[in-house]
């Protein structure tokens, strides 16, 4: 992405593009080598001002995310470094658990379950429960799922698969840490590919790290409602369509403390 050497390196080489004549001679606004000087530092702070806008655009981008159930959390969240950014408004979803048949923990293992919907749609093509959602028709779907069993971009494909298939509202997916010693850590979430033309496929949908501490807080308030209403928390069960869990959620400035007390070589990127 960047050069092999470092900025400094770069600043020198180009300071040194200056005649040395020129530096025996005193400067003046009058003498052509003060605009010479001036042109040159200028390239400098413009060279650094757009090193420092694609460094920005690929460093970690923090997450604010709230859920709202019967009462209201807040949780630290890390924006993936592919798929959707999710950058300039607040987005909102309606926060559930993938369907039990799709691998509903690590939203990995989806080819038995594909295999079926297919033999169904091919047998009864009217048997297409894409966009089924009665109560809340227009509001996009945010999965939950456990880190672990495969990579993040396989998960992200399998969203895009459910995307497609099942509803069109499944635009983001939430992961949370499978990591009992480090409850508070988070990562930022990578593909397999390197190629960025390779990635684009994953635009549709947004992703969100999140720790194990507060994926297994929100498990519990799935738990815990379920209980209290009757309602599924898995999507396109019989009762899904009255399940009453939303998630607003934001891109935030990337910040020097994660809000866990961690150093910050916890945030690494890490691909599964």
């Amino acid at each position: 992405l960047f050069p092999q050497f470092s900025l400094v390196e770069y600043c020198s080489s180009i300071l040194k593009m200056k005649n040395q004549t020129a530096k025996q001679q005193r400067l003046s606004l009058s003498s052509p080598n003060y605009w010479t000087r001036r042109s040159i530092v200028m390239t400098v702070l413009l060279s650094l001002i757009t090193w420092s806008r694609t460094i920005s655009q690929v460093s970690a981008a923090r997450a604010r995310v709230v859920v709202v159930g019967d009462t209201q959390w807040a949780y630290p969240g890390e924006v993936a470094a592919f798929g959707n950014r999710l950058s300039g408004k607040t987005y909102s979803a309606r926060l559930v658990l993938p369907p039990k048949e799709y691998d509903s923990k690590y939203l990995c293992n989806l080819e038995e379950a594909q295999h079926e919907l297919h033999k169904s749609l091919v047998m009864d093509p009217t048997n297409d429960n894409r966009n089924k959602d009665n109560v809340f028709e227009e509001q996009p779907i945010a999965l939950l799922v456990k880190r672990g069993d495969c990579p993040f971009d396989q998960k992200a494909q399998n969203a895009l698969y459910l995307q497609q298939h099942l509803s069109s509202r499944i635009m983001y997916l939430f992961v949370y840490n499978n990591d009992e010693t480090a409850p508070n850590d988070l990562v930022i979430m990578s593909a397999s590919s390197k190629e960025e033309n390779g990635l684009e496929e994953y635009n549709s949908i947004g992703l969100i790290f999140l720790s194990t501490a507060s994926g297994e807080a929100i498990l519990d308030r799935m738990e815990t409602i379920q209980s209290n209403t009757g309602y599924s928390p898995y999507y396109q069960d019989d009762s899904n369509d009255l399940w009453e869990m939303f998630t607003y959620f934001e891109r935030m400035v990337p910040a020097n403390d994660n809000g866990s007390g961690n150093n910050d070589d916890t945030w690494n990127s890490r691909q599964g």
